[in-house]
């Protein structure tokens, strides 16, 4: 039956909702999917960041090989950082909207293709032979960068701004055909 409480009632107790009080997301008290999106979110942006750390690291290593500033390619550092916090933002608030996970995205894809330029830089140019499977790293690399530009994530985003809907269903051939291009592009 249960125990009654002081007016003499046995309370309703929903089932299960214990169980989801001990799956809640520690920090935001989210239980179920709502969690699972969030630390998926945060996960990403966990990556994009020591992406970005590995990256910095790498060219400062290679400042000897650098010219100038611009051969450190800082916009592989500094713009992952705005995408990154922008699409943490919208995918925490709003988990349902695909501009925040296409954000996040490609923060990930353009942090990683930082660190395999600067990997590729420090194991052929900085100390030659020192880093294994560097001429594949830079292959992998440069197709991959096609998955974000020109027709690619970006392109996707464009399309989606700014409420995660196409402007009309007469749009959804050009995404056909963005992602078609970059998949042909891999």
């Amino acid at each position: 039956q249960g125990q009654k409480d002081a007016s003499g009632r046995v309370p309703h107790r929903r089932p299960g909702r214990e169980r989801a009080r001990l799956n809640a997301s520690p920090r935001t008290g989210r239980t179920g999917r709502a969690g699972r999106t969030t630390a998926l979110a945060y996960g990403l942006a966990a990556l994009v960041t020591v992406g970005l750390a590995t990256t910095a690291s790498l060219a400062f290593l290679n400042r000897a090989n650098l010219p100038n500033l611009d051969a450190a390619d800082p916009t592989a550092i500094f713009i992952p950082i705005g995408i990154t916090a922008l699409g943490l933002l919208v995918a925490t608030r709003e988990p349902r909207n695909p501009t925040g996970w296409l954000l996040l995205f490609v923060a990930a894809v353009s942090s990683l293709t930082g660190v395999a330029d600067q990997y590729v830089r420090y194991a052929l140019l900085t100390h030659p032979g020192s880093l294994p499977g560097a001429v594949g790293v830079d292959v992998v690399s440069s197709s991959v960068s096609n998955v974000i530009y020109p027709a690619g994530g970006v392109a996707l985003l464009m399309l989606l701004l700014p409420d995660g809907h196409l402007p009309s269903k007469r749009w959804r051939p050009v995404v056909a055909l963005a992602v078609t291009v970059s998949v042909v592009g891999l």
